[in-house]
């Protein structure tokens, strides 16, 4: 019983410290997409991370990002520009996790 309500506490001391990251990710992520989005579409626009959502239990990352991303064709080297852009603000224990970005209610 000990090593469980152990186990517990330390999951939820790890997913604090995952969530710890998410104000700095908010403000960081903006840069590098705008910069991608400038790439792809030749003009410039305004990207908001809405809200971002570490699962350190099931090792996930879900990025929720405003419309214009979604204006953007999404082609198999911007969706990996994308997701490396993204992938190097990650602390090093979420850089392996599953990650989705959504925009328009869309992966």
């Amino acid at each position: 019983m000990r090593k469980q309500i152990l186990s517990l506490f330390f999951l939820i001391v790890l997913s604090a410290i995952g969530q710890d990251i998410v104000p700095q990710l908010k403000e960081q992520l903006p840069q590098p997409l705008a910069s991608i989005y400038l790439q792809s579409m030749k003009q410039s626009a305004r990207i908001k991370i809405d809200s971002i959502a570490i699962n350190d239990w099931g090792e996930t990352v879900e990025i929720y990002a405003g419309l214009p991303l979604s204006y953007m064709p999404m082609r198999e080297e911007t969706v990996s520009s994308i997701y490396d852009s993204i992938r190097n603000y990650l602390p090093l224990q979420q850089k392996e996790y599953a990650l989705s970005v959504y925009t328009d209610q869309q992966e």
